[in-house]
């Protein structure tokens, strides 16, 4: 995350989704692009995915590019995704367009992914849309996910809504 714009931000976005996939028992995919030169997950993501750390290590951009997360797509059997993480124009775009590809409803939290220059970030998000990624942000991916107000769900993802 070393020079990546907005990156305490982009880390309480993806902090506030995993919450909400951990309330709402929705699998997580986690990938680490070569992460002996760029470094692991971190801290305080490993940290609130708990036992739901288990990083695919890439040398492919696109996570497509390995089998095992397309294994574990294919295990979780479900046709929407929606991706946080860096860097939006390289990684994150190369996977969106490839799950598009390949017939899923794909969704970026525009806010929950970031590069090291905002120029790539605009291009990413830009290429991204042009393909057919639908945009969101963390908000409107967690009302999204929850559906309903008043409901068991609802009442324990309302810290996340009041975090800003």
């Amino acid at each position: 995350m070393a020079g990546v714009v907005n990156a305490s931000a982009i880390t309480q976005n993806a902090l506030k989704i995993i919450a909400l996939a951990k309330i709402l028992d929705i699998p997580i995919i986690v990938t680490e692009q070569n992460s002996k030169v760029f470094g692991a997950t971190l801290p305080e993501i490993k940290t609130a995915l708990e036992n739901r750390y288990q990083p695919l290590e890439k040398l492919y951009f696109s996570s497509f590019g390995i089998d095992t997360f397309v294994s574990r797509l294919r295990e979780i059997n479900k046709k929407q995704l929606l991706i946080v993480g860096i860097e939006t124009h390289i990684c994150i775009a190369q996977t969106a367009l490839d799950a598009v590809a390949n017939g899923y409803s794909v969704h970026v939290a525009q806010d929950a992914v970031s590069a090291r220059a905002e120029f790539d970030h605009k291009i990413g998000i830009k290429k991204m849309r042009k393909g057919g990624v639908i945009p969101c942000t963390a908000e409107i991916a967690i009302y999204d996910l929850l559906e309903s107000a008043g409901t068991d769900s609802f009442k324990k993802a309302l810290p996340l809504l009041k975090k800003k």
